[in-house]
C-alpha cells in the first residue's frame, strides 16, 4: 500500500497456511511494514496466542522482517526463499541477453517432477 508520508511504506502482512491435505487457509491479514521484524512479530505472537503450533516451514520473499520474527517466536521453524525470488536472484547476476533463456530453464527446474517421479502442480 503506497499511503502516508512515512519513509517505510505500509503493507498488508499475509499468512497463508498450506495444510497436509493440500488446502490453503488464510490465517492473518494485518497492516504493518513488510521489512519490520516488529510488525511480523506482532502477527506471529497473535497466531501463537490463538493456538497456532510451530510451523514446519515458512516460505517467503527476501529482505522481509518475518525471518527475524520467526527466530524470536518460532525459532525451530525451517525457512525457505520462494522459487520466484530464487529465480530473480539468479537472473540479476546474468547479462540481460542471457536472462530469457535462463528464465525458461530455471522455471523448468522449479516445476519439474521430483526425484521419485512425482509431478508438481503449478499454483
Amino acid at each position: 500500500m503506497k499511503v502516508g508520508l512515512e519513509k517505510e511504506k505500509a503493507a498488508l502482512l499475509v499468512v497463508i497456511a498450506g495444510l497436509s491435505d493440500g488446502r490453503k487457509v488464510v490465517l492473518a491479514v494485518e497492516p504493518g511494514y513488510r521489512k519490520s521484524t516488529e510488525s511480523w512479530s506482532l502477527v506471529l505472537r497473535d497466531l501463537k496466542h490463538r493456538g497456532m503450533n510451530c510451523p514446519r516451514l515458512v516460505i517467503g520473499g527476501g529482505h522481509l522482517g518475518i525471518w527475524g520474527a520467526l527466530s524470536n517466536i518460532y525459532p525451530e521453524t525451517l525457512e525457505q526463499l520462494c522459487s520466484s525470488h530464487k529465480i530473480l536472484n539468479v537472473l540479476d547476476e546474468l547479462p540481460k541477453k542471457a536472462q530469457g533463456l535462463a528464465k525458461r530453464g530455471l522455471r523448468k527446474i522449479v516445476y519439474s517432477g521430483s526425484l521419485v517421479g512425482e509431478s508438481r502442480e503449478r499454483v
